[in-house]
């Protein structure tokens, strides 16, 4: 009867620690694509950003 009660102790132990490591791999991942959302919304501005310089020195060439 005892080794049964140790057996459920390390069992429930077990389900308990995947449930955290699957927990913290859930939460990075959410880190990581808020992370990579960001770099790419901050590539687009940075392209906005040298459009409207260059069309800003092109038409000061122009004039």
């Amino acid at each position: 009867m005892m080794r049964i009660g140790i057996w459920l102790i390390f069992v429930g132990s077990v389900v308990v620690i995947a449930l955290a490591v699957l927990m913290v791999i859930w939460i990075g991942s959410k880190i990581i694509r808020s992370i990579e959302k960001h770099d790419r919304q901050d590539e687009i501005e940075r392209e906005i950003t040298n459009k409207v310089k260059r069309d800003i020195w092109n038409n000061k060439e122009e004039k």
